[in-house]
């Protein structure tokens, strides 16, 4: 089974690619890459959902599963019982929208892909998380109603 890449920080190229620049920095996937699959930029939709990047990264081996209604605290603590460290994206409240931030799952400290300095301390955001999602390597699926299906926006 395949294991986490070493992480590459980035910089999100426009407003609306938190979400899949954030899963670029912890799975090693090019964004370009995610943005081929998916089909979209972000701009006309303001923004990506999660059952298209789930699928996306299925199709290139890795589960994304979202987790809401949870302790992180408690989260955190039960999914390291194991000694694993799964790395996660988390969804936070940001000057009333949504924003996603990229974290290790072991440092103090978490990847802003949109601010300046890009390294944020955990604590900070901490109190302003609404979900949590969580990425693990598994194997590729190959899913062929992606090459013929659009998403379609609600």
């Amino acid at each position: 089974m395949k294991s986490y890449p070493e992480i590459i920080i980035q910089r999100q190229p426009n407003r609306y690619t938190c979400y899949p620049t954030c899963v670029s920095i912890l799975t090693g996937i090019p964004l370009k890459t995610l943005l081929e699959i998916i089909g979209h930029d972000g701009s006309e939709r303001d923004g990506f959902r999660y059952d298209e990047v789930a699928l996306a990264l299925l199709t290139l081996g890795w589960s994304l599963t979202c987790l809401s209604d949870y302790d992180f605290d408690s989260l955190v603590d039960s999914l390291s019982s194991e000694n694993i460290r799964y790395r996660m994206i988390l969804s936070i409240e940001r000057y009333k929208h949504y924003h996603a931030v990229a974290w290790d799952g072991n440092s103090n400290f978490v990847i802003d892909p949109i601010v300046k300095n890009q390294i944020v301390p955990l604590k900070k955001i901490k109190d302003k998380i609404i979900s949590t999602e969580i990425l693990a390597p598994v194997e590729e699926r190959k899913m062929t109603f992606l090459d013929t299906t659009e998403f379609k926006s609600i």
